[in-house]
């Protein structure tokens, strides 16, 4: 997930001067909160839920974040009449948009 959205980071930096719209860290702020989620998740599986036991619940909450996150900036080259700026395949790489 994080590599796919920081090549998303890549290609929207690409497209700067042509899409003034994107903001260009986001895709890289998101890769950076996939990172960590993961590396929260690992130390989760490693540790018992009693030495960290509001830690399943702060996981679920940023799971959730990084979810809303993703699918506002795929919304910001996936809209109607959009011409995008490379991104669509890395988009479907991550899955389906959620449905409304």
């Amino acid at each position: 997930m994080s590599g796919a959205l920081s090549e998303i980071a890549t290609t929207w930096r690409r497209a700067g001067a042509s899409r003034p719209d994107l903001p260009p860290g986001l895709p890289q702020r998101l890769a950076d909160a996939a990172q960590h989620l993961a590396a929260e998740t690992r130390l989760l599986a490693e540790t018992s839920q009693e030495r960290a036991p509001g830690m399943p619940a702060a996981l679920a909450q940023e799971m959730s974040a990084l979810r809303e996150g993703i699918a506002a900036a795929r919304a910001m080259t996936a809209g109607p009449g959009d011409p995008g700026v490379g991104d669509a395949g890395l988009w479907e790489y991550l899955g389906p948009p959620p449905s409304s």
